[in-house]
């Protein structure tokens, strides 16, 4: 063995040398490699499976050699650092520190070996070199199989887990987490059973623990040890978790976990379900005994199955027979023996299979049932989804009764009303018309088709005063009676009918309303009369209004005529005084002038500041007269307009300045209304054109239309004034003239009330005024349209818009003898 010394061949083992053969060949059977080396690292001693694991030729490393050479021969192959093991550099430093190391390498051929070193006493190492390559390949093949398992359990759709016989998880898939959300993080390999139960109780996982979770823990810990069969487990969060736990030989216990919500769910609707069906099927039965008609079930076989007490007391059947599943013809040769039938023995046989082949046919619409006692029945049959039938016996006896009373009664009540020349109507409890005599159509020619199932709201109010029409409305919905309430109805050739009529409310025993009964009558001829009285009273209300208004008119008139005498005497009296005026005015201009010129010398020699003074008043003096010399002559014009104005009978037609007639107008019509309201102010707007030139005109007669269009203007401008209260608005007439057309435009704009559409078309009518009684004749418009139109074949126009503006328009032509078109 390499790294021994030989010695003499001795067999005697109490002798070195046969101690030494016993250590040499006990060294060289062991399997593994085993090395030593001293303090220095170089190799003491070793056996051949040492040098045969490293893969070291017999003439290469040795005994002696140092241990570094072997490891740099380990790092010339190939090198495995395994789990936790070294390198090479690593076990080198190890070794020089005498620590404990190992490494792992593959040889070529695949062998895995290990080599493991520790510390000797007194320094040095002990090497041991193993091939471990079947204990490698145990190891895999063990992970192989447990990563196979651990695929099998987590492809199982329900939750798995593997307790060990301590009770500590082993295994456990992914599912098995996902039922307990709520401790996944517990849930690991080594963990009891035990914690996972109380912690699932302290977290509220589970609801059975909610109320006393120590008890819960002991029972499922118990039924854990020992398992009996599935428990089924509530969730806090709803949920229904099935256990199946099983125990292995071992000890070991094997538990799946299976999500049944949906089948508890089903389940507890399904009970549910039975639940509210057997309540049904009491409350059935419960009615089925008190309804008070007969009630029989028959199966597909037309056998009874159920029958109530009210259908066996009708037909007074045998308890026997009610007993038992009998037939339908039973039932009917029963009633036949009893004598309930009114027809003989020979006949029943084909009664009874009429009557069970109807049944048998399927369903029956109600008919009536008579009996020989006098007894009916309403009758009917319904098929079942089993095939079965159900067939009811309503006992209408009374009903019957009621109804024959009834129809003589009604047949009473339309004798008279088809004797009567009014007519009668009816509503039920949803105020709808459900009954109107014949004379209706015969007076009013509306069929009633038109008025039966409609209420008297939908039949509208034709040309009714509204609030008389609510106030009808209002009493029919109160159920308050009314009398007389007179309304119009449209017949089918256009005309219309007025009626009368009267209601009354019905109420039935118990308080409830039911409608109302009434009549109503022709009522054209009064209504007519009382319109031809309202007329007549209307005509000669009317009659003396214009009358008074006439008188009012006329009065006005004569005090216009006798102020128009009172101008004409005033202007005439001023005429005078007036000329002194001017003319004394003129006449001390003159003499100003002469004083200047003899007083010339003498200012030259006064003092500077007197020669101003005196020289200012002369200057003063002599623009004084010219404003008295200019007002005079201004004040002569309106004395000239105001008389020309006043003259009676028809003026001279002659050639006159249109611009200049419109101007002493329009100052004449303004001074006169500042002259009779001081507060009056308006803003005058003159638009002249300069080709208006003149036109043969009577100059009077044209200046009393400009005059009255003029004042008309104030007067609006004036109103609207007063009516708005507007800071903002602006009193403004424009007058403007222009030659168009061989003719002149006179255009007078204000933007005061303006006309209403209303009235637009009669301001041109004798008579007829806007203005309050006192303030206008009614004349003024329609004098202006005569002596424009028929005087001087013109054309007298208007334009205007409610509240914002009115314009006349006076065209004259500008020929002698020719017409404006």
């Amino acid at each position: 063995m390499a790294g021994l010394t030989a010695g003499p061949a001795r067999t005697d083992v109490e002798s070195p040398v046969g101690r030494t053969a016993l250590v040499e060949a006990a060294f060289e059977a062991i399997d593994h490699g085993v090395g030593v080396l001293d303090a220095d690292l170089n190799v003491v001693v070793c056996n051949r499976r040492f040098l045969e694991l490293l893969d070291c030729p017999p003439s290469g490393l040795g005994v002696g050699d140092p241990w570094e050479a072997f490891i740099r021969r380990v790092a010339q192959v190939e090198v495995i650092a395994g789990e936790g093991g070294d390198n090479v550099q690593s076990m080198l430093a190890r070794a020089r520190r005498a620590e404990p190391h190992w490494m792992e390498w593959s040889r070529a051929d695949g062998t895995v070996i290990e080599l493991r070193c520790r510390p000797l006493d007194g320094g040095g190492l002990l090497a041991i070199c193993s091939d471990i390559s079947d204990r490698r390949r145990d190891e895999q093949e063990a992970r192989e199989r447990e990563q196979r398992l651990v695929l099998a359990v987590e492809s199982i759709s329900a939750g798995f887990s593997v307790f060990d016989a301590d009770d500590r998880l082993v295994l456990c898939n992914s599912h098995y987490k996902d039922h307990y959300p709520g401790i996944a993080d517990l849930i690991r390999p080594g963990v009891t059973f035990e914690e996972i139960v109380r912690t699932a109780s302290k977290r509220d996982i589970v609801a059975d623990a909610a109320e006393d979770g120590e008890h819960w823990v002991d029972a499922r810990l118990a039924q854990h040890r020992a398992p009996a069969g599935p428990i089924v487990q509530r969730q806090s969060d709803g949920r229904w978790i099935q256990i199946d736990e099983k125990k292995a030989e071992d000890g070991a216990t094997v538990a799946v976990f299976t999500d049944v919500t949906n089948l508890k769910r089903r389940e507890e609707a399904l009970n549910q379900a039975i639940r509210e069906k057997d309540a049904v099927l009491a409350e059935f039965n419960a009615v089925m005994d008190t309804i008070e008609y007969g009630v029989l079930f028959l199966g597909p076989d037309l056998c009874a199955r159920i029958t109530n007490h009210a259908f066996g007391k009708f037909f007074e059947f045998p308890a026997e027979l009610l007993a038992r599943r009998a037939n339908i013809r039973e039932f009917l040769e029963s009633s036949h023996e009893r004598g309930f039938y009114r027809i003989t023995d020979a006949e029943f046989p084909a009664y009874a299979d009429q009557r069970i082949a109807a049944i048998a046919a399927g369903d029956i619409a109600p008919v009536d049932l008579s009996l020989a006692d006098g007894r009916v029945f309403q009758f009917q049959c319904k098929s079942l989804p089993d095939g079965g039938r159900m067939l009811t016996y309503f006992d209408i006896t009374e009903h019957k009764r009621t109804e024959a009373a009834l129809r003589d009664s009604e047949q009473r009540f339309r004798d008279f009303a088809a004797a009567s020349s009014d007519w009668f109507w009816e509503m039920g409890p949803d105020l709808r018309f459900s009954f109107i005599s014949e004379p209706m159509e015969t007076w009013t020619q509306v069929p009633p088709s038109q008025v039966l199932g409609r209420t008297r709201e939908e039949l509208g109010r034709g040309s009714l005063d509204e609030k008389a029409w609510r106030r009808h409305l209002d009493d029919i919905n109160a159920h308050r009676p009314f009398k007389n309430f007179r309304y119009p109805v449209k017949r089918i050739d256009g005309s219309e009918m007025w009626m009368s009529t009267s209601g009354v409310p019905v109420f039935a025993p118990d308080g409830s309303f039911r409608g109302y009964r009434g009549s109503a009558s022709n009522i054209n001829a009064e209504v007519q009369r009382e319109r031809e009285l309202r007329e007549a009273r209307d005509q000669a209300e009317r009659a003396l209004f214009d009358l008074k208004k006439t008188q009012t008119s006329l009065v006005h008139a004569e005090k216009l005529a006798l102020l128009g005498q009172l101008v004409a005497g005033i202007a005439h009296e001023i005429k005078n005084p007036l000329n002194f005026v001017n003319n004394f005015s003129a006449l001390c201009i003159d003499l100003l002038d002469d004083l200047r010129g003899l007083l010339g010398d003498a200012l030259a020699g006064l003092d500077a500041d007197v020669r101003a003074d005196a020289e200012e008043v002369l200057m003063t003096l002599g623009g004084n007269l010219r404003k008295i010399g200019e007002h005079g002559a201004r004040a002569d014009g309106i004395v000239r307009s105001m008389l020309a104005h006043s003259r009676e009978g028809p003026g001279e037609r002659r050639a006159a300045d249109i611009n200049a007639v419109v101007e002493e107008s329009l100052n004449l019509a303004y001074h006169g209304a500042r002259a009779s309201d001081p507060s009056f102010n308006v803003t005058l707007e003159r638009d002249y054109g300069a080709d208006a030139g003149a036109v043969e005109i009577i100059p009077q007669d044209v200046s009393r239309v400009l005059l009255n269009l003029f004042t008309n203007g104030f007067h609006a401008t004036h109103e609207r004034l007063k009516r708005d209260g507007d800071a903002a608005y602006r009193p403004t007439l424009r007058v403007s003239t222009r030659r168009t057309d061989g003719a002149v435009d006179i255009r007078v704009r204000d933007n005061g009330t303006g006309i209403p559409p209303a009235v637009a078309d009669k301001i041109f009518t004798p008579f007829f005024t806007t203005k309050p009684a006192g303030e206008g004749t009614g004349l003024g418009l329609s004098l202006s349209y005569d002596i424009v139109v028929h005087q001087h074949k013109g054309r007298l126009e208007v334009e205007t818009s409610p509240g914002e503006f009115t314009e006349f328009t006076v065209r004259l032509p500008a020929d002698t003898g020719t017409a404006c078109e």
